[in-house]
């Protein structure tokens, strides 16, 4: 009996066992084909840009996709501009040298210009000058004849010089204007004190200036060399009257600094010859000039000298 209820026992067991693993498996197979998530109809695939698959196994999408292509664009946009700057750099740079080199054309064209021009200025000074000189040729400066009103009248200075010439030079064509023609007359400069700064008086009480000079004019340069020669041999007899050039301003201040330059070489050297000749001095062979850019006397034919006022 014991038997018997051993053997039942012992197999209804196995029999347990057997289906056990039975619905084990096929609960596992249908867990498996659950989860597998295999369709029986897959219907047609995704499209292309979907079905990009990134480096991790992940699907990618679409606004990644489109990000990552607007950057590649960006890229080239900022590729092609870069070159265009490049470009556009290097055009720049020839222009600029081309530029530079051009305004160093201009500058040297104008330089020489300016140095043409200033040649030429300098020729047309010296032309003035001439011109002017030679209107003066045939004039001269009486310095020291008596004037009694600021208002003299032409009329009088001129009876007043011939007057002095007949008298004092004896010249007695002066007399008329025939022998002795005088285009123009007149008193020249503002009335001054006397030098010594006294205040001289006259008869009646007034007081004394010193007379401005009469410039006059002669109609022919013979006339005017006729007064220049009879001045010779009669310093003594017109020792109040002084008779002088018409020259320009810039003659008189090179004649003021070549006679003040004369005078310093004979303090230096009592027997030196010096001999002044319109704008120059001479002394012996060599010929003096006055500068006037710098005050400075220099020797034709010889090194520059310094200025007589040092």
């Amino acid at each position: 009996m014991a038997t018997g209820s051993h053997a039942g026992w012992h197999s209804d067991v196995w029999s347990s066992l057997y289906y056990g693993c039975a619905l084990r498996l096929l609960a596992s197979l249908c867990f498996l084909l659950i989860i597998s998530g295999i369709e029986t109809n897959p219907g047609p695939g995704p499209s292309t840009r979907q079905a990009k698959i990134s480096t991790t196994g992940e699907l990618v999408t679409q606004k990644s996709i489109d990000n990552v292509i607007s950057i590649e664009e960006i890229k080239g946009m900022f590729s092609s501009l870069s070159q265009q700057i490049k470009k556009s750099t290097e055009v720049l740079r020839t222009e600029i040298e081309q530029l530079r080199h051009e305004g160093s054309e201009n500058h040297k064209i104008m330089n020489e210009t300016v140095e043409k021009l200033k040649g030429e200025n300098r020729l047309l000074l010296t032309k003035v000058r001439y011109l002017e000189n030679q209107n003066r040729k045939n004039n001269l400066i009486f310095w020291g004849i008596e004037e009694i009103s600021e208002t003299e009248s032409k009329e009088v200075s001129e009876q007043k010089v011939r007057q002095f010439l007949v008298n004092k030079l004896d010249i007695e064509c002066a007399v008329s204007d025939e022998s002795l023609q005088i285009e123009d007359i007149f008193r020249i400069g503002k009335k001054k004190t006397n030098d010594t700064g006294s205040q001289d008086m006259r008869d009646n009480g007034e007081m004394q200036q010193k007379p401005r000079g009469i410039l006059v004019k002669f109609g022919r340069y013979k006339h005017k060399r006729i007064i220049q020669t009879a001045i010779k041999g009669k310093k003594d007899r017109i020792s109040t009257v002084r008779i002088s050039e018409d020259y320009s301003s810039e003659v008189r201040e090179a004649r003021k600094a070549l006679m003040c330059f004369s005078d310093e070489l004979k303090l230096k050297n009592p027997d030196c010859k010096t001999l002044l000749l319109f704008d120059s001095l001479k002394v012996g062979s060599d010929i003096y000039r006055f500068k006037a850019s710098d005050k400075s006397i220099f020797c034709t034919n010889g090194p520059q000298v310094a200025s007589p006022d040092q």
